[in-house]
């Protein structure tokens, strides 16, 4: 599966990388990664909205997608103090935006493991594709999950 790399752009922001006047492809599912956890989900009416908001995000095209929605549910964690069932629960979220990539073949399994240190909330993310080859992304987190990070031993 080729794709447009998507990296951290000098903003902390998403950005395409391009190399001699072209825009570089990715090869290692960095780029699915990153679409999959940093666009917001939409919230179901039983999920609770950060405090202040009433907007439950998502992408408008959700209803043409045929298996789930595109996005984690990280957003409603922004605010949130990164106690242990709160670590667990955005551990679910990351899996629960990557699962489209078990169904659709492109990985046998998905596996996130977060953790929280030194002012910072990190994520790794775990996949393992169909020939048994692991795929580690490993993305950190400012208190608002703004992406900061950096990939390791992506294959």
């Amino acid at each position: 599966m080729t794709d447009l790399r998507i990296t951290r752009g000098a903003d902390f922001g998403i950005d395409f990388e391009i190399a001699k006047n072209d825009l570089v492809t990715d090869e290692g599912l960095e780029s699915a990664v990153a679409i999959s956890l940093f666009c917001d989900a939409r919230a179901t009416a039983g999920d609770e909205l950060p405090e202040g908001e009433t907007d439950r995000r998502g992408w408008w095209a959700d209803e043409f997608i045929e298996h789930g929605t595109l996005g984690s549910k990280l957003w409603l964690l922004d605010r949130k103090p990164p106690t242990e069932p709160n670590l667990r629960l955005a551990e679910q979220f990351a899996i629960d935006a990557l699962d489209w990539m078990v169904t659709e073949l492109v990985v046998s399994k998905v596996e996130a493991q977060v953790s929280f240190a030194d002012g910072v909330r990190s994520i790794l993310v775990r996949l393992t594709r169909p020939s048994g080859a692991d795929v580690r992304v490993r993305y950190r987190y400012g208190i608002n999950w703004a992406e900061r990070a950096e990939s390791d031993g992506v294959s």
